[in-house]
């Protein structure tokens, strides 16, 4: 597994919300569950580059569970995605999307039937190219199932 060092001071430094990404991953943490930052991001952040998006995070718990959590601390958010499992939370001037791992069972290309999992190597079949199914944890952790980094390079 490749690791990302000094991962928070670098995602700072690149414009990553890094500090309002650890307190999503805080409510996450006590729901027993991960955060894994994914797509752009991490991207960006492997090409040394600034951030040139929004965050997108996925998680490996029940978006449900998140949501009311979300509701108890008071933590403002749309459910315009909730059927397919996704978010996004609203912070600070910040739009972080968030999704629940999952798997297509049934898709017309757009518009998926989906099913929860919690196995990153099953949410990452679903996603549209390989640089797009690297996935980050809060310490620098690379976890690339199909090896995006490489066609990165």
């Amino acid at each position: 597994m490749k690791k990302i060092i000094n991962f928070p001071e670098k995602s700072r430094k690149l414009g990553l919300p890094y500090k309002l990404i650890q307190t999503i991953d805080g409510l996450v943490k006590n729901l027993g569950g991960k955060t894994f930052i994914i797509g752009g991001n991490v991207r960006d952040i492997i090409l040394n580059s600034k951030i040139s998006s929004d965050c997108d995070l996925v998680i490996n718990i029940k978006i449900n569970e998140l949501v009311k959590s979300l509701e108890k601390y008071n933590i403002k958010f749309s459910t315009v995605g909730l059927k397919f499992g996704t978010i996004i939370v609203h912070v600070e001037n910040q739009n972080i999307e968030i999704t629940a791992m999952r798997q297509d069972k049934k898709t017309d290309g757009r518009w998926a039937e989906i099913k929860f999992t919690n196995d990153i190597e099953i949410d990452a079949i679903r996603r549209d190219f390989t640089i797009n199914s690297i996935y980050c944890d809060l310490t620098g952790n690379l976890f690339d199932p199909f090896n995006g980094q490489d066609d990165l390079k």
